[in-house]
């Protein structure tokens, strides 16, 4: 049992710094995301809600009550916070303007 705890040690730590860039990014899309929800005061309405429930519902072969009894308060909270960041990133597409800039080729 001691090797394998030395094994996981080992392995975990491994893990961690592999995974530590993507959260890293993960964090740091989702602070950039939160910060124009609230600069631009992106709110979820019941019906874009009830329609994103309803889908999922669907996908998870579901009924829409169903679902909702397994949210409670906190899933439909994170599902509104999952919407908005989604409209969010939606208006940053909108309004980017794409440059396109070519790269002198190197052999």
């Amino acid at each position: 049992q001691k090797q394998a705890e030395q094994i996981w040690q080992k392995i975990g730590e491994q893990l961690i710094q592999e995974a530590k860039p993507n959260a890293l990014k993960t964090v740091k899309a989702s602070l950039i995301c939160e910060a124009i929800v609230k600069d631009q005061d992106i709110k979820i309405s019941d019906e874009e809600l009830n329609n994103e429930i309803s889908k999922e519902a669907e996908r998870m072969n579901a009924t829409v009550k169903q679902l909702l009894a397994h949210y409670k308060e906190d899933g439909i909270n994170n599902l509104k916070y999952r919407l908005s960041n989604e409209k969010a990133l939606d208006r940053v597409i909108e309004n980017a303007e794409i440059t396109t800039v070519e790269k002198p080729f190197r052999a």
